[in-house]
């Protein structure tokens, strides 16, 4: 048991470590996911509206 216990504090050692190092990549990525996933639809519906003002005046 106290091997297994020594490689599973060995594992979550190196797998926090592996966190603190990617958490700034890893923050900038999802923070750059969430920003094109809120932003790209906000922004595609923007210029649609201001097309669809454009066309009602010449129906």
């Amino acid at each position: 048991r106290d091997e297994i216990s020594n490689y599973f504090e060995k594992i979550l050692h190196i797998t926090s470590l592996k966190y603190l190092f990617y958490s700034s990549f890893l923050g900038r990525a999802v923070l750059e996911i969430l920003t094109y996933n809120v932003y790209a639809p906000v922004s595609a519906r923007c210029p649609a509206s201001h097309w669809l003002q454009q066309v009602r005046p010449l129906e």
